[in-house]
Parts: structure tokens; C-alpha cells; sequence
């Protein structure tokens, strides 16, 4: 098996980003391997996912996956979720962005503000403590202000994506095409 580092590159509100999420840990549960997680925001308006229609087929995927997915309330941003990453250590990463996600897309929460985003995380069980001291460092900021950048300096074109050594797999992500790039990448 290869040492390749996995990075996982993604938005949260992005409803893409939230089903590549939940294909990546289902491929990669139990597998042991090394995986960086970047929250870059996102790069343009979120108005694009505006379409009924779109909805539907997102709700539908959700619920194939044992998830519901409703379309978030308009006018927020993940700023304050992302600075919470700088601040999560490699135990609490994931059940963080999990939340984040559920936050979002299940529960309607306003990510943006982030007294309302520890409030969710402590009502869910969720640890709330990274999310309050990367709020109460300005530092955590700059953290979350570099991920943006990683749209141009990593030459992302869509979110989510994954990224093994020189392999990507970008855009609509599904079981079978990570299971494949893992296939022919890692293993």
C-alpha cells in the first residue's frame, strides 16, 4: 500500500461537498490512511443552487445515502466553521466537520454566526471547545483566510475534491469513482 497523503478539499455549504463527504468516509472508514482536510469556502454565489430541480436530485441522493438534505437559508458564509478547523486536532476534525454539515443542510443553522454554530455543536454532543479558541484567536482568521486562497494556489476548478500525490477527482463525487481512484491510487 502507498503512503500517498489524501487531502479533501471542500465548502460547507456546499451540497457537493456535504454527498462527497459522506461517499469519502464511507470508502475510507476503517482503512487507516492519512488525510488532511481543507475547508476552502466558496468561490462564488451560492445562488447557483438555486433550481428546484437541483433540489430535488440532491434530496433524492441524500436520501439514498440515509441522509436529508434541504437547502440552506440564504445569506451566510463559513468563515466562522472554517476558523474552527484551525483549532480541531486529528480526533475531533471529523465529528466537527460532520456537525458543520449537519448544521447546514439538516438543521438550517446559521453557520455564519458563531455563538449559533457552538450552540448547535453543544446540543448535538458535539466538542464545542476547538470552535471557541479558534474564535477567540484572531490568528484562526489568517488560518481560515489561507484556505480560501488554496482555490487559486492549488488550481481547484470544483469542490469538492480529492487529491492523492498527482490524482484528482473533482465535482460530483459517488461511491464507485472514489473506490476506483483508491483502487488504482493507493492500493
Amino acid at each position: 500500500m502507498s503512503e500517498e497523503q489524501i487531502r479533501f478539499y471542500f465548502d460547507f455549504l456546499c451540497p457537493y461537498s456535504y454527498i462527497g463527504w459522506l461517499h469519502f468516509k464511507q470508502a475510507l472508514s476503517g482503512k487507516g490512511l492519512s488525510t488532511v482536510f481543507h475547508a476552502v469556502g466558496s468561490k462564488g454565489d451560492s445562488a447557483r443552487f438555486d433550481a428546484p430541480s437541483r433540489w430535488e436530485k440532491l434530496t433524492s441522493r441524500g436520501k439514498k445515502l440515509g441522509v436529508s438534505i434541504n437547502k440552506p437559508r440564504s445569506g451566510i458564509d463559513s468563515a466562522a466553521a472554517r476558523r474552527g478547523m484551525a483549532c480541531c486536532t486529528d480526533i475531533t476534525r471529523e465529528v466537527y466537520i460532520d456537525a458543520v454539515f449537519r448544521a447546514v443542510f439538516q438543521e438550517n443553522v446559521d453557520i455564519s454566526n458563531g455563538q449559533t454554530l457552538i450552540d448547535f455543536l453543544q446540543k448535538e454532543g458535539v466538542d464545542h471547545a476547538p470552535l471557541q479558541k479558534a474564535l477567540d484567536d484572531p490568528q484562526s482568521l489568517k488560518f481560515a483566510d489561507d484556505a480560501a486562497s488554496l482555490w487559486e494556489t492549488r488550481h481547484l476548478e470544483l469542490l469538492p475534491t480529492i487529491e492523492i500525490g498527482e490524482d484528482r477527482y473533482a465535482g460530483i463525487i459517488d461511491g464507485r469513482g472514489l473506490e476506483n481512484l483508491l483502487a488504482r491510487v493507493i492500493f
